[in-house]
């Protein structure tokens, strides 16, 4: 792993073309905050914290960089060098949806799914525009989109 550049996990820019990830992430990610709400009656997420402004720096800035780093940075960038490209892609995110399981735990069943379900397909893109524009850019951005809108979703219904 230490052998490589940084290049090879992800760490250089992207084209204006990853902006493109924005809507897609969108399409995705405010029907699953939705419907995951709804399964979730009377259930707190495990971010909720009483400042708003600490959350969603940790939800759309830190987080997203931290995980995106990990799993579609040095998993990911790993397994392209070594591996087919779906597999590189499917790999990570199938760790990053289990890696959900803990926080959510306590959340009833359906909404426990579909929130590993939700991580898997958020670990799909982030890992698709990671292995095809070659930077953690676009993956960013998916998370952040991600995050941001089951944010949205919780604070407004």
């Amino acid at each position: 792993l230490l052998h490589q550049n940084l290049a090879d996990y992800g760490f250089k820019s992207a084209n204006r073309k990853i902006l493109l990830s924005i809507p897609i992430s969108l399409i995705f990610s405010f029907p699953l905050a939705i419907v995951s709400m709804y399964l979730s009656e009377n259930y707190t997420p495990p971010i909720a914290l009483e400042d708003i402004r600490i959350m969603l720096l940790l939800a759309i800035v830190v987080s997203p960089i931290g995980e995106e780093v990990l799993f579609r940075g040095f998993i990911e960038g790993y397994l392209l060098k070594h591996t087919d490209r779906w597999i590189a892609i499917a790999m990570p995110a199938l760790l990053f949806s289990a890696m959900h399981i803990v926080p959510y735990i306590s959340a009833p069943l359906p909404a426990l799914l579909l929130t590993l379900l939700g991580a898997f397909i958020l670990g799909m893109l982030a890992g698709y525009y990671r292995a095809v524009y070659g930077s953690l850019i676009p993956a960013v951005i998916v998370h952040s989109v991600f995050n941001l809108s089951g944010i949205v979703v919780w604070l407004c219904l």
